[in-house]
């Protein structure tokens, strides 16, 4: 888990979640969530505009959920209070430039139409729709491995707190591919501080400079180094665990 912390505000900014890196020649999986995010911009007068995200092996079966269900609790002892979120479409720029985003990835599941992009660590002549082949993402079931982003948004309303905790459970179950993964559940969570006393009452979470390819790829015996790119709006100090 890649953490970010405001060490002006002594609050947790930030939580991204990877649970799977993509390793050379891994077989096909059951299982579909590798990772999440949450993050979250005030809005002024109370009002936030949180925004989360569940990553999908496309090796795995096929992510379906319209919504995510967010909890707020001011912590330590308040009370809990549950919204929904609704996916949030994603649309492709235009023109597209090289290397993507690229036309959105869509499909039905019962009555719900989706669009979510890929966000594969691939090179542009396989994550470019217009050429082949391309990752499993698009349909090719032994082609090379991938990864969607499913987006969720929506605005809510925070009292002055000496700092909320914001959690998400995506839908089940988790990618199993790594050796310190096990079955079951992801849990994805924020902390923040907007007490209006201390001077935090429009706190916002930083921003990735980089997220278009949010989960790297990695073949044996091959080093990889990742760059975070984080910029913080508030001016805040930023310290990564």
């Amino acid at each position: 888990m890649a953490l970010v912390k405001d060490l002006k505000k002594a609050v947790y900014a930030f939580s991204l979640v990877f649970l799977f890196m993509g390793i050379c020649g891994l077989d096909g999986l059951a299982s579909h969530v590798s990772g999440g995010s949450i993050k979250y911009k005030s809005l002024g007068s109370n009002r936030y505009y949180i925004e989360v995200a569940v990553f999908r092996d496309c090796s795995g079966i096929q992510y379906s959920s319209p919504t995510a269900r967010v909890t707020a609790q001011c912590m330590p002892s308040g009370g809990a209070t549950t919204y929904t979120l609704n996916l949030l479409a994603f649309v492709a720029p235009t023109p597209t430039v090289f290397g993507g985003p690229y036309s959105a990835i869509t499909f039905t599941a019962g009555t719900t139409s989706y669009a979510v992009e890929e966000v594969s660590d691939v090179c542009d002549k396989v994550l470019n729709p217009s050429k082949t082949p391309n990752t499993r993402c698009r349909g090719n079931g032994n082609s090379i491995l991938g990864y969607t982003r499913f987006k969720y948004s929506g605005i809510i309303t925070l009292t002055s707190c000496n700092y909320w905790r914001l959690n998400f459970t995506p839908q089940c179950c988790r990618n199993t591919g790594s050796s310190n993964i096990s079955t079951g559940s992801m849990s994805v969570e924020t902390w923040f501080n907007n007490h209006t006393t201390q001077g935090f009452p429009r706190n916002s979470a930083p921003d990735f400079a980089d997220e278009v390819k949010p989960i790297p790829s990695a073949c044996v015996g091959k080093e990889v180094k990742y760059g975070v790119g984080t910029i913080d709006h508030d001016g805040d100090s930023l310290r990564f665990e």
